[in-house]
């Protein structure tokens, strides 16, 4: 069975996708740099960074290869902070190049998104229209701004309920199931609250198996 909202290959709906996904990422990363150039380390985002998470990345860069998980600041699980740590050994002292390589989820995660609603509508203007809420907010402004794994974790949310949705339409292929499994391990790496989004892949299996009637 294959899905009839799946979109062809032609180069007009890839160049759509494209620019849909350009353009929220260009919403992301304006602000985003505006805050990493220009704003004050006054705000909780801010003190979560200098106080939590850069510490940790700048430890774990100080014990690569073989960090030390058993206590660190972070209430999270360590994968945002190891992804983080080489550029920690790069630039020890610097705060913006962290900033810079931590804005790279929140732009990710626009790009998918705005390639992911555009190969549904079928219109740039939609797709631009219906991700910027996401794109504009906290989670994703902030932690692209700041040292934060939201970002992060939310991009690991989209990439698992994307997948789940292609499975539940009918394209049930092993390749869908490993990467649905890749995807939901990477995201409790980065966010172990996160572990919910396990419940959408079982359910698109369940759903692709005739679950539903």
């Amino acid at each position: 069975m294959t899905s009839s909202n799946t979109s062809s290959n032609h180069p007009t709906d890839r160049t759509l996708r494209s620019a849909a996904g350009a353009m929220l990422t260009a919403l992301v990363a304006v602000p985003c740099l505006g805050l990493i150039l220009f704003a004050p380390l006054a705000c909780r985002a801010a003190y979560d960074m200098v106080r939590f998470h850069v510490p940790v990345v700048r430890t774990f860069a100080a014990e690569l290869p073989t960090p030390d998980f058993t206590d660190y600041l972070s209430a999270t699980t360590p994968g945002y902070h190891l992804l983080l740590a080489p550029m920690a050994r790069v630039a020890p002292e610097a705060l913006w190049p962290l900033q810079l390589a931590g804005l790279v989820p929140a732009l990710l995660l626009a790009w998918v998104l705005g390639r992911s609603i555009a190969r549904r509508t079928g219109e740039v203007f939609s797709a631009v229209l219906l991700g910027a809420p996401a794109c504009c907010s906290a989670y994703v402004l902030l932690s692209g701004a700041f040292v934060l794994p939201d970002a992060a974790g939310w991009l690991g949310v989209l990439l698992v309920l994307l997948i789940a949705l292609r499975v539940a339409e009918g394209d049930v292929r092993l390749r869908w199931f490993v990467a649905g499994g890749v995807a939901l391990l990477g995201l409790a790496m980065v966010r172990q609250i996160h572990v919910w989004a396990a419940a959408a892949l079982w359910t698109a299996a369940w759903w692709s198996a005739g679950g539903s009637g």
